[in-house]
């Protein structure tokens, strides 16, 4: 969240408006913004189904979006890691 909010307020990649990218044409984004974009999907999986209803709908929708995001991904994540401790656990055992 803190990355996207830093993206949305101070522009480090020096994006075109909506406007600009219609008169340039053609136009990509930065390959760091991709791999970010990416990253979040891959280390979020709760965020794609949201941000993609939830698309160009304003900076509140988005700060609830992250929230539910948050609140989807934290027991993903616990039972993520209840899972590797159990395998873990069983694979310490089965060696002795």
């Amino acid at each position: 969240m803190a990355a996207s909010w830093y993206v949305d307020k101070y522009n480090p990649f020096h994006l075109p408006t909506s406007e600009q990218a219609e008169k340039m044409g053609g136009f990509s984004e930065p390959l760091p913004l991709r791999l970010l974009d990416d990253m979040t999907f891959v280390f979020c999986p709760a965020s794609f189904p949201l941000f993609f209803f939830t698309m160009d709908m304003g900076e509140r929708t988005n700060y609830i979006t992250w929230a539910v995001v948050a609140l989807i991904n934290g027991p993903l994540y616990y039972c993520a890691g209840l899972l590797l401790a159990a395998l873990i656990k069983f694979t310490l055992w089965k060696s002795y």
